[in-house]
Parts: structure tokens; sequence; C-alpha cells
């Protein structure tokens, strides 16, 4: 999987970038306000436009009554690629579009749209892959709108993902779920959250006020329901005392106050401040050893000159 992103689909995912970011398109600003239609729906109030926006959400495609949102990165990849190698039957359409395709109204629609599908919908990703991938997509204000999100802590780019994730300032609810997969590549103990390649970028998140962390430890991503099940109950992987704590300290680290930026110096000055010496530092001593030397190197050059 690694692969696919850092070869010829590299390509395919700056191309899928540009297209998903539109997907639902601002209108352009036309020059001559005045001869542009109206949007008759601004004339509705702002709580009635908003259920007509989850009215279209909801009645466009199977959704789920949970409102959640599984994006499967990796096949819209395949559909774009089919695209750009121009297959008579490839459509590049992502469900989102359909989803978001009242915003294309006009600008304040498209706002209110990207709002309530971002801010009212639970994200799920199986893998760090899939959260980078897709919030890299979305851009930056799209990011700023989401409130919730459910991700498996396993497979690639979990630096990027978790660097990322720490720009959804909105997040009120993250839901990490762990399980034996956490711990590939990862340092000795294999049981121990706090070596899990790519938590150092996770602890570093701040500013996220209010959130709420959950850890969740299962077997299987796929069976996390597994008590409806008749079968018995697998056994866990961690310490039940070890995921809460891992959970406790993630929420206290992330409701952290964002730290300021340090001061970068600016290296087009060619301006140097040098540093004044303290009155209280006194003249360095020379030894006598180093008297000596000196001494005889300059002997030496002398005789050196004369020659």
């Amino acid at each position: 999987m690694q692969n696919f992103i850092h070869t010829k689909s590299k390509h395919i995912f700056n191309y899928y970038h540009q297209e998903f970011r539109h997907s639902s398109i601002m209108p352009p600003r036309s020059r001559n306000r005045s001869k542009s239609p109206k949007c008759h729906l601004l004339a509705l109030p702002r709580e009635i436009r908003d259920e007509i926006h989850r009215y279209v959400q909801w009645s466009r495609g199977s959704r789920k009554p949970d409102n959640t949102i599984r994006p499967f990165v990796l096949t819209i990849f395949q559909q774009a690629e089919r695209q750009e190698e121009g297959h008579p039957e490839a459509r590049f359409r992502p469900d989102d579009e359909d989803l978001l395709i009242l915003g294309r109204t006009c600008e304040q629609l498209y706002h209110e749209s990207n709002q309530i599908f971002y801010g009212e919908n639970t994200f799920i990703f199986f893998h760090t892959w899939g959260l980078y991938c897709y919030l890299y997509m979305i851009g930056a204000e799209k990011r700023a709108y989401i409130r919730q999100i459910y991700c498996s802590f396993l497979g690639d780019e979990r630096v990027a993902a978790f660097q990322l994730l720490g720009e959804c300032k909105a997040l009120k609810h993250l839901t990490i779920e762990v399980n034996r997969m956490t711990m590939y590549g990862s340092r000795k103990p294999q049981k121990d959250l706090m070596t899990a390649k790519g938590v150092g970028a996770l602890r570093k998140i701040r500013g996220m006020e209010n959130l709420v962390v959950d850890v969740v430890d299962s077997v299987n991503f796929y069976t996390r329901n597994h008590e409806q099940l008749s079968r018995p109950t697998p056994e866990r992987y961690f310490k039940l005392e070890d995921v809460q704590e891992f959970e406790k300290l993630l929420t206290e680290e992330m409701n952290m106050k964002e730290e300021a930026p340090k001061q970068v110096l600016d290296r087009s000055s060619k301006k140097i401040v040098l540093k004044p010496k303290p009155k209280s530092s006194k003249p360095a001593k020379v030894s006598k050893t180093q008297a000596v030397h000196s001494g005889r190197v300059k002997k030496s050059r002398i005789s050196s000159t004369k020659k």
C-alpha cells in the first residue's frame, strides 16, 4: 500500500487532491454582482437552510442513521486513475460531490453545506494512511469543520496523519482504536503504547479545547462490535489499566494550550549583533606553558625569515 502512493499513484494522489477540494465547486465571483442571479434559498432562515442541507445530503446515496462516513481512499484513487487513463466507462464523481451539490449554488451555501457535512458526521478510517490522505485532500478549510473522527491506530504515514489531525481545531470527539497491529515496527516492549510508532506526533497535538479522547482496545477493527455476536469474546491485547492511562494522558496533553511559535532569525539580513560581555567577567589567564610555546613559535618564525 505504501508503494502505491509513492510511485505512479503519487501523480494520481495530487490529481485527486485538486479534484476533491473542488468536489462541491464554489461558484466564481462575478465582477458585476448586480447581474448575477440571486439565490432565493438565502431568504430563508438559517435553521431552515440547515435542514435543507441535511435532507439533500442524507437523501443522496445510502447513508447510515448513525451519521458515519467511511472514506475508502484506495478505491477513490483507483477510480481517479481510470478517469485519467481515459477509460470509456470511468466517471470521476466521488460520493461527497453528490452530497455537497447544494454548495454549487452560491458562496454562502457552499460554506454552510461544508459545515453541516464535516461538522455533523463521524469520519471513520481503518488505518492512519487513509486518515492522512483524506485530511490532506480536503484542505485546511474543510479540516477546520471536522468534529468527530474514529481511526484505527495502524498502518503507514502515522506522523503525517497526526500532524494534519492537529489542524482539526474544531474536533470534539476523537476515538483511537488500538490492537496488536498498532505495535508493528515499534520499539520494545511490544505492549507499551508509549513506544508505538508515531505516538510522538500524536502527543504533540495541542489546543484541542474540550476534546474527548476515547482509546478502544480491540482484536480486529472490523469486528469491534463482537459483543453482539454469539461467539466468545476474544482476549484483548493490552491491559485495561494501560489503555486507560494512555487515554488519560492523550486527553490532558491535547487539551493543553498551543505553544506560541518560536522566533526564527532572519538569515536574509546581513547585520551581525555581537553580545556584549558581562562586566563581571575576568580576563583570561595565560599559563606559563602557553607563554613558552608561543615564544618558541615566534622564534621559529623569525629564524625562518632570516634564512
